[in-house]
Formats: structure tokens, C-alpha cells, sequence
């Protein structure tokens, strides 16, 4: 989770690797279809909706209000792709993903 933007200001954003298919029981690797990052928006801010209703940070109300808004401050980003022969480029996506998380380990 990394919890600044470029100007230190408080910008939550999870940055995640995620795969863009899955194994056989063979050990070929099978790909998926590209994901529809609309679709994905929306899933994702329901998801994160829903545990402030819970935690009584929001109620149902004005989650249902946010749920209208047109441009929600949601976004999935999937236009970066790591190709398989690019091992370095992926170390360094990596590296990048979890470097908010080692700095929160360490204070």
C-alpha cells in the first residue's frame, strides 16, 4: 500500500502484481483474456466501500451517494505488462510494489 502521491500528499493507492493467467496441471501456462478495467473500477470500489459501511466510517447512504459519483477518484491501471523474457523489468516492478511496505517494516 503506498499512502503518498509525488507531492507528499495523502494519496492511498495498493499497487499489486497480478497475473494474466494460470498453470496446467502440465506446468504450461495458460492465458487469460484482457480484463476489462471498467468493469474492475467499479469492483474495486464497491470492495473498498464496503469495509468503511462495516467499520462505521460511512454509512450505507453515503456509500450508495459515492457509488453515483462519475468520476469516483477509483481507478485500475493495467497498462503495464511484463513479458516473460523480462526478468529485469519484472524485478524491478517488484521491487517498486513492495518498496512502500519495506519503509513500514522498518519504522
Amino acid at each position: 500500500m503506498q499512502t503518498h502521491g509525488s507531492r507528499a500528499n495523502w494519496h492511498p493507492q495498493p499497487n499489486l502484481l497480478v497475473t494474466d493467467g494460470g498453470f496446467r496441471q502440465d506446468g504450461t501456462f495458460v492465458t487469460w483474456p484482457a480484463h476489462d478495467t471498467t468493469r474492475l473500477t467499479e469492483a474495486f470500489r464497491r470492495a473498498m466501500l464496503r469495509p468503511f459501511v462495516r467499520l462505521a466510517l460511512l454509512d450505507e447512504d453515503q456509500a450508495a451517494g459515492m457509488m453515483t459519483w462519475p468520476h469516483s477518484g477509483f481507478h485500475v491501471h493495467t497498462a503495464v505488462w511484463v513479458s516473460e523474457e523480462d526478468r529485469a523489468f519484472a524485478t524491478r516492478l517488484a521491487r517498486y510494489t513492495v518498496r512502500a511496505i519495506r519503509s513500514r517494516w522498518k519504522g
